[in-house]
């Protein structure tokens, strides 16, 4: 090759990869290098399309969990959805997925829990508010009399609000701490003739 092309040729080739010529362009050889150049340059570039093409078909394909992963994680933190992650590959990825799935469980059942709890905290909280406006809408009519019974009634009313006010912070107070329980052997013998004492 050194023989058929020259340097300034080369320099040419570089700079301007279609237009290449030689100095001596009508000898066979030349135009045979040249072609043979040309060719390489081409499967060159087309195998390198082909590489990155295949490489990012195999990257969105193998990461494609982490796009679910997020999906969901954002579903949980904005509107507080926790769907189940369908994933059927046993790979790195699965482990993951399955913990996420755990705790969307486990979030869906506090969830729930909590729902319940507010719905049955209103409606403890609206009876005895019901009843003290009722005796006091009654006073104001004057269709219940203010004696010492009536003033009893709103007394206990007002207990029973404050009552269920206690109850709500000693579930708020529960929900932030966390049990621990101290395990000891015990012999069943011993236990059974204690329960008979």
């Amino acid at each position: 090759i050194n023989e058929l092309i020259d340097q300034k040729s080369l320099e040419s080739f570089f700079t301007n990869l279609l237009d290449f010529s030689f100095s001596q362009s009508d000898k066979p050889a030349n135009i045979f290098v040249i072609q043979v150049l040309r060719a390489m340059l081409m499967v060159n570039m087309l195998l390198i399309l082909v590489c990155l093409g295949s490489v990012y078909v195999f990257v969105k394909i193998t990461f494609a969990p982490i796009s679910k992963i997020t999906t969901n994680i954002q579903a949980i933190t904005q509107r507080g959805t926790y769907d189940k992650i369908a994933y059927q590959r046993s790979d790195e990825f699965q482990g993951l997925i399955d913990s996420i799935n755990k705790l969307n469980e486990k979030l869906s059942f506090q969830e729930n829990i909590r729902s319940q709890f507010l719905a049955d905290m209103s409606h403890e909280l609206k009876t005895p508010i019901t009843a003290i406006k009722c005796y006091l809408e009654g006073i104001k009519d004057k269709v219940i009399k203010l004696n010492n019974e009536n003033i009893e009634g709103l007394i206990v009313e007002m207990d029973r609000l404050i009552r269920i006010t206690h109850s709500m912070r000693e579930y708020q107070k529960f929900e932030h701490t966390t049990l621990e329980f101290n395990h000891e052997k015990i012999l069943l013998q011993e236990l059974l003739e204690f329960l008979q004492l």
